[in-house]
């Protein structure tokens, strides 16, 4: 189950992610828009809430989680 959290969601292009676990569980952050292209990628995870600009982007993004031992998917939609 993703309890991961992400808002404003729909979001003006400024949002966050609240992580479910502790941030050392995670080993990557990655946000993919609908066409499969990587937009962002984040490793070295130390905080629990991340904050993501997006504000020259719009569309529908998918964000992958890959923690130490599953991977985990959320949707963000940025008008």
């Amino acid at each position: 189950m993703n309890t991961t959290e992400t808002y404003p969601n729909p979001s003006d292009g400024l949002f966050n992610i609240k992580l479910s676990q502790h941030p050392e569980n995670y080993k990557q952050i990655n946000i993919y828009d609908i066409y499969g292209n990587k937009v962002f990628h984040k490793d070295n995870i130390y905080e629990h809430v991340i904050t993501i600009d997006f504000s020259d982007k719009h569309g529908i993004y998918i964000i992958e989680f890959i923690l130490l031992d599953k991977i985990e998917f959320s949707r963000i939609i940025v008008k």
